[in-house]
């Protein structure tokens, strides 16, 4: 069977949220991309706004082996909202916990976690041409939010570079 199907994975962005027209989503311009070079002919999307990397997960797993077996693209956009959901309170009035050390690098180990594992479920379906994306910081005058950002950011090029695929840097466009 030929691997001619784009699978979008990801949040908010990669659902098309807040977009003003469908063609100006993210998944439009990659999925005109893949097309033009000739690397799939159809897009699938598996995306919700609000979704963090444990959301993602969940979502992975449903989809069937057939589906992966006609993959030959994949874009992995996630983590923003592992943060967000955390650094709210920033620009939201919200009760919680204090936002210490200890609670990002809480956050950030089950954001590594959730990355390895859809990472690791990627690379064993052999698609052929994966790129994950890096996330933007909401909030950029906040040390605590740009730290917590660039540490997300450095587990994605990590991950990206141990399984060898391609990573696009979406937060050095923001």
């Amino acid at each position: 069977m030929k691997r001619n199907l784009y699978i979008a994975l990801g949040d908010s962005i990669t659902a098309g949220y807040g977009a003003p027209h469908p063609h100006a989503t993210f998944v439009y311009q990659v999925s005109q991309f893949a097309h033009e070079q000739r690397l799939a002919d159809h897009t699938m999307i598996i995306a919700q706004n609000g979704w963090t990397s444990g959301d993602l997960w969940k979502a992975v797993n449903v989809i069937g082996e057939a589906i992966w077996n006609q993959t030959n693209m994949i874009t992995l956009m996630t983590g923003g909202n592992d943060l967000r959901r955390l650094l709210r309170r920033f620009y939201l009035p919200v009760s919680g916990p204090v936002i210490t050390p200890s609670v990002i690098d809480r956050v950030s180990a089950e954001f590594t976690y959730n990355m390895d594992l859809l990472c690791n479920f990627i690379h064993k379906r052999n698609v052929p041409y994966v790129i994950v994306t890096t996330v933007y910081n909401p909030i950029p005058h906040f040390p605590i939010a740009v730290a917590a950002f660039d540490r997300l950011n450095t587990v994605i090029r990590m991950l990206a570079e141990d399984y060898r695929f391609t990573v696009s840097d979406v937060f050095a466009a923001f």
